[in-house]
């Protein structure tokens, strides 16, 4: 008969011979282990929810007027790499909510990004430039000017570019029906679908240079309160004017801690680069 097991121990196996039995917890330690356990495993639940339902969270969130978490979810995607113009539209709406009209001006201008032709967004955007303090005129433009402009933004400039490759090709592909038929209906379909269409294919040329010149425009949005623009880059240099949060600007130079800006009423000047939040 074996003998009986001290108070305290644990009888063994042949099969857990190795496996060390705890001894002297007491309650208080128990409590700070299942604390910690608990605190482990809602951690390891965070982390492992996927994009969409950390999404969904903020976004019910949001639907109950929770605020701060639904930023807190959203800019937590953000910080994990995830972009989309759905996310920045949605941080936009949620910090217009709050009250801060730069934050959400600066969201919904990356939203517009990636979501141009979007109405609701476009409303929205307006909605937040309307609690801006300076009302800048823009200087007029042409209609034609501001056509052509809008058709140049259907596409990215790499989009006019694939099209301009593919209108090539078919023009070389008339070229070719031209030289290489004997058919005089079949040659003259060549040479004038040739033509036309080498001259649509330099026009989606022109309309891709013009589209990247206008994606390689760098805009920011001003995050103080009142910001004082210089007529140069440093400390002791003459005020020219001041803007307040939430302006949209056109940073055209970055000089050390000073980028140049301009306004869309075609006024310059320098600030100071811990400013503004770039678009």
């Amino acid at each position: 008969m074996p003998p009986s097991p001290l108070k305290g121990e644990v009888l063994r196996t042949a099969s857990d011979k190795w496996k060390v039995p705890f001894r002297g917890f007491r309650g208080q330690t128990w409590k700070m282990l299942i604390t910690f356990l608990f605190v482990l495993a809602f951690s390891f639940s965070a982390f492992s929810k996927t994009p969409e339902e950390r999404m969904k969270a903020g976004n019910e969130a949001y639907r109950v007027n929770h605020f701060k978490d639904a930023s807190a979810e959203y800019e937590s995607l953000l910080k994990d790499g995830y972009v989309s113009g759905e996310l920045f539209y949605n941080l936009g709406n949620t910090y217009y909510r709050m009250n801060k009209s730069a934050k959400a001006i600066l969201y919904y201008e990356k939203a517009k990004l990636l979501l141009p032709h979007d109405e609701a967004l476009e409303n929205n955007l307006k909605m937040a430039n309307l609690s801006v303090t300076d009302k800048i005129e823009t200087l007029p433009e042409l209609a034609i000017v501001s056509f052509f402009k809008s058709i140049i933004s259907f596409h990215t400039s790499s989009g006019w570019a694939w099209i301009s490759i593919v209108l090539l090709w078919l023009a070389l592909s008339g070229a070719a029906l031209y030289l290489f038929t004997k058919s005089i209906a079949l040659r003259k379909t060549g040479f004038y679908s040739g033509i036309l269409l080498l001259f649509i294919c330099v026009v989606c040329f022109v309309f891709s240079r013009y589209r990247h010149e206008m994606e390689d425009q760098k805009f920011a949005i001003i995050f103080a309160e009142v910001s004082y623009i210089k007529t140069s880059p440093e400390e002791n240099g003459k005020d020219a004017f001041y803007l307040h949060s939430g302006m949209k600007v056109e940073v055209k130079e970055t000089l050390g801690d000073w980028i140049n800006i301009r306004l869309s009423d075609g006024k310059t000047g320098w600030m100071k680069k811990d400013e503004v939040e770039n678009i």
